[in-house]
């Protein structure tokens, strides 16, 4: 009787440590194409922006519920017609993979680990 108490504190313990690991989201993204310079990530009321590198780049951030996002191969507040890449973020790693041409993202693969 003592050990399945014991069990089940360890049991309970680890659900909640991975429960709050889950108050973040990650994005771990690569471009397939000749880019150079910043993604800009739309969601909500936030614009977030990170400097590629060897075609990789990571945000980090929270979200309060699942909601849709946005990447940019420009600034959003620029005037500049382009093509952009729409995803729903929430609290989780993301995985995401993204092809860029002649100004435009196109989004080419998304997993949520």
């Amino acid at each position: 009787m003592k050990s399945i108490k014991i069990i089940l504190l360890v049991f309970i313990s680890i659900f909640l440590i991975n429960c709050q690991n889950e108050k973040s989201f990650t994005i771990d993204g690569k471009i397939k194409g000749n880019y150079k310079g910043y993604v800009y990530l739309k969601y909500n009321s936030n614009i977030d922006s990170v400097i590629v590198k060897n075609n990789q780049f990571n945000f980090k951030g929270s979200v309060l519920k699942p909601t849709t996002a946005y990447f940019y191969p420009e600034s959003p507040s620029s005037n500049k017609m382009m093509g952009l890449a729409s995803f729903m973020i929430e609290n989780s790693k993301i995985l995401a993979f993204l092809k860029y041409s002649e100004g435009d993202f196109r989004e080419i693969g998304r997993a949520h680990v």
